[in-house]
């Protein structure tokens, strides 16, 4: 269409939510927040305090380092923490953020829960009304651009893997009590949208950046409070959560504000041919690690992920930063002495 534009030329900024598993004081401050839940009766699942949920392996250097070599529009980069910081980061090139700073006043911090965390990150002062969300596994493999995230009216571009009919089944309670915290609250937040609009969403999302925006999220809080609120304030995931992503995601295609991609199938595969691979993902643990380590090296796609997990090895560990480290060996500016990295 004449005279549409083609160019992006608002800012767009990315937030980055992270925890030091390892540090004394966080771990004195999870105890003492386990105790409490265990005095009050309330069942964690284990899948909510496993200790992968919150282990530093050192993979945010490495994310900040894609990020400043394939992406250098972004405007602003912020890092949401519960008041740490990594030793070797520069503070003139990340804003850091605490969760006081984000959380609303009487909020029962601190919490442990992503899922909390993510339903007040747009909350981050200064940001951006375009903001990328990431987490310190997520990576770049190739450069990227603004357009790869938003169209130039600003519209988020919503990327998804189509799954069958039956993976939109709806769910009971029951079904959903039986689950780990994270597969109910994707699904639970797939009904929320169905309940609003009537429309089932046969899709699924990957672990990989995601393009939001401000007054989408404060959207959704106007729309969802009960069950927004009932996640922030829990401390650990929960069955009862609302994983935030699949909300937005959801909400964004079933009210016609995101511009859907779909990035599986027939697509992964003309992507491969392109040379834009949207994504791949790999878990530690899993059996096809090396396989998947060794098509990140050779396909480069534009996002990968390498999540961590129960099953994970010490040598899963030691493969991942040893890819990392062959991938991205230059310091960038977020870190603040190259003769120490």
């Amino acid at each position: 269409m004449a005279g549409m534009a083609t160019t992006i030329t608002f800012p767009i900024d990315a937030v980055y939510i992270w925890v030091d598993g390892a540090d004394p004081a966080w771990r004195a401050r999870r105890q003492a927040a386990l105790d409490r839940m265990a005095s009050s009766a309330v069942a964690l699942h284990e899948n909510a305090v496993n200790e992968c949920r919150f282990q530093d392996n050192g993979e945010l250097r490495y994310s900040l380092r894609s990020l400043a070599r394939f992406a250098p529009w972004v405007r602003r980069v912020y890092l949401l923490t519960d008041s740490q910081k990594p030793q070797w980061l520069d503070e003139t090139s990340v804003r850091l953020v605490r969760h006081e700073d984000v959380f609303p006043p009487g909020s029962p911090l601190p919490v442990f829960s992503s899922s909390a965390i993510e339903t007040v990150q747009h909350r981050v002062p200064g940001l951006a009304e375009h903001f990328i969300s990431l987490n310190d596994d997520f990576l770049l493999g190739c450069p990227v651009e603004e357009t790869d995230f938003f169209l130039p009216d600003g519209t988020p571009r919503i990327w998804l893997a189509r799954r069958s009919s039956r993976h939109a089944r709806w769910r009971t309670e029951e079904e959903l009590a039986s689950m780990s915290p994270h597969e109910a609250g994707s699904i639970r937040a797939r009904q929320l949208v169905q309940e609003r609009f009537g429309m089932v969403s046969p899709y699924s999302l990957r672990h990989f950046p995601k393009p939001m925006t401000v007054s989408t999220m404060d959207e959704l809080w106007e729309t969802f409070p009960d069950e927004l609120d009932a996640t922030m304030r829990m401390p650990f995931r929960s069955y009862k959560n609302v994983v935030i992503p699949v909300l937005y995601a959801c909400w964004m295609l079933a009210s016609g504000k995101g511009s859907p991609r779909t990035i599986n199938g027939v697509f992964q595969v003309l992507d491969a041919l392109r040379g834009r691979l949207r994504h791949l993902g790999a878990s530690l643990g899993d059996s096809n690690l090396p396989h998947k380590c060794a098509m990140i090296r050779r396909l480069r796609p534009l996002t990968f992920c390498l999540n961590d997990s129960e099953k994970a090895r010490p040598e899963d560990r030691t493969a991942m930063l040893q890819l990392l480290q062959e991938l991205f060996p230059v310091p960038s500016r977020f870190e603040k002495d190259i003769f120490s990295c």
